[in-house]
């Protein structure tokens, strides 16, 4: 009868949708959006400037602004600086992050149909690309939340079936700004703070 566990429940059940299943925006109703920032691998330069303006709503607020940033193993390997620096936003009070998992290698390939891309691309180990940026969170001092965005949004069944056993709830989106999606109370936002959108 917890919170957890209804969210659990609810966000894990069918019908089972190939893209953006889970909570894609608030159980109930908010005077306010949250904001989600997707940080996928990426040879581009970090949105520093992105993040700074974020950080500044803090002064309105009086705390540190919140964002859940759905973040990949990879990003966390190859990104430490930019880390480092979001982490002082926190340290600051700029910034309050919620830490979600959005897998360690984030598979893509090109012209692929969904049905064989992003995490289910064939010989993909989903529970090792849950639990390695679980450790690279837990080693960095930064505590994982109890979210995973999937590359993509893209999840079948048996993803979410897994993901359930490893009690993580899937969020999606109701408003990714790229694709003109329009945000309302409640939604999720979601953008890239990689330098890829």
């Amino acid at each position: 009868n917890t919170p957890f566990i209804k969210a659990l429940d609810r966000y894990t059940a069918p019908p089972y949708k190939l893209q953006n299943h889970g909570a894609v925006h608030a159980g109930h109703p908010v005077d306010g959006i949250f904001l989600t920032v997707d940080m996928c691998p990426s040879r581009r330069p970090f949105e520093k400037g992105f993040f700074t303006a974020v950080a500044d709503l803090s002064r309105q607020s009086g705390r540190g602004t919140p964002v859940a940033i759905a973040i990949t193993g990879n990003w966390l390997e190859n990104h430490r600086d930019d880390l480092g620096w979001i982490v002082q936003q926190i340290k600051k009070g700029k910034l309050a992050v919620t830490w979600v998992n959005h897998s360690s290698t984030h598979p893509y390939v090109a012209g692929a149909p969904l049905e064989r891309n992003f995490l289910l691309s064939p010989g993909i180990d989903f529970e090792r690309e849950v639990l390695t940026t679980e450790r690279l969170l837990l080693e960095k001092g930064l505590l994982p939340s109890p979210f995973f965005r999937f590359p993509g949004l893209v999840a079948d069944e048996k993803l979410i079936r897994s993901l359930r056993e490893l009690a993580l709830i899937p969020i999606g989106s109701d408003a990714w700004l790229a694709k003109g999606e329009t945000p309302k109370r409640g939604s999720f936002i979601l953008v890239h703070g990689n330098g890829n959108e």
